[in-house]
């Protein structure tokens, strides 16, 4: 297994591209929720959030 302190996704830009739909823009007010969501994910998994 990897660096358990490592990102628990990849930081490569080409992996971010879409084939098939374009990509979306998370509205203003809506970012905690996602920072709150992702940042628990993290939490379940073990994994520090950077």
């Amino acid at each position: 297994m990897g660096d358990p302190n490592a990102a628990p996704y990849g930081t490569d830009p080409a992996a971010f591209r879409y084939s098939t739909s374009p990509a979306f823009r998370v509205p203003t007010g809506d970012e905690p929720l996602f920072r709150a969501y992702f940042t628990e994910v993290a939490a379940l998994a073990d994994r520090r959030v950077v």
